[in-house]
C-alpha cells in the first residue's frame, strides 16, 4: 500500500517535470506588416456627439408597451 502511494506520487511529479518541456526554442516566423495601413474609399474619422442632449430613444421602436414602461 504505502509503496504504490509513493508509486503514484512519482508518477505525478514525472508527469508535471515532463509537461514543462516545451520542445525545440520556439522563434516567430516573419510576417509582412505594412509601414501604412490603407483606409477604404469614403472613410472618415469618427466625429462623436457625446455633449449634445439625447432624445427619446425608445420612441423610435413605435412601441407603446416599451414607451409606457420607460415612463413608469
Amino acid at each position: 500500500m504505502k509503496k504504490l502511494f509513493v508509486l503514484e506520487i512519482l508518477l505525478v511529479i514525472l508527469m508535471v517535470i515532463s509537461g514543462c518541456s516545451v520542445g525545440p526554442d520556439y522563434k516567430r516566423p516573419d510576417a509582412p506588416v505594412p509601414s501604412s495601413f490603407k483606409e477604404l474609399k469614403g472613410w472618415r474619422q469618427a466625429l462623436p456627439r457625446d455633449q449634445e442632449i439625447r432624445t427619446k430613444w425608445w420612441e423610435a421602436f413605435g412601441d407603446s408597451i416599451l414607451n409606457s414602461l420607460k415612463n413608469r
